[in-house]
């Protein structure tokens, strides 16, 4: 039923929330044709820190650009990934580790570490579940 959704979505994920999965919420982000996904660290339940949600849920209302959050692209930007990153990343998105990733690709753990690493810096993200966000929301996983 995810694909017959027309309207744009917005998916926020809180790895704090204790009855919802990264791994769902990134299985509807991806079930739905204009969907963001947003994941904000344990920070969407803290009453004193709405400001992560509330700018996500601004900017998507406002269409303004796509919603930030800890795995959220922003608007405009091109990070400059190269092919071999895109590979890595569409791999993490796909929930890979990196020993998987290294075996597909004929590449060693430490190089993909490294390569992790620098895509990381250019997406500005800080873990395999902001990355998968990123992928998501750029239609690149």
């Amino acid at each position: 039923m995810l694909g017959s959704i027309e309207a744009p979505t917005l998916v926020v994920h809180d790895t704090l929330f204790p009855f919802g999965s990264f791994e769902l919420c990134r299985n509807v982000a991806a079930g739905i044709a204009d969907s963001q996904l947003v994941v904000l660290n344990g920070r969407f339940v803290s009453a004193n820190e709405q400001g992560p949600f509330l700018e996500a849920v601004t900017n998507f209302l406002r269409g303004t650009g796509r919603a930030t959050g800890d795995g959220g692209s922003r608007a405009g930007k091109d990070p400059g990934l190269t092919r071999r990153e895109i590979e890595v990343l569409r791999l993490i998105a796909k929930g890979r580790t990196n020993n998987e990733i290294a075996t597909e690709l004929t590449l060693s753990e430490r190089t993909v570490a490294r390569h992790i690493t620098n895509l990381y810096a250019k997406i500005d993200v800080k873990s395999k579940a902001g990355a998968t966000a990123y992928a998501l929301q750029n239609r690149l996983g």
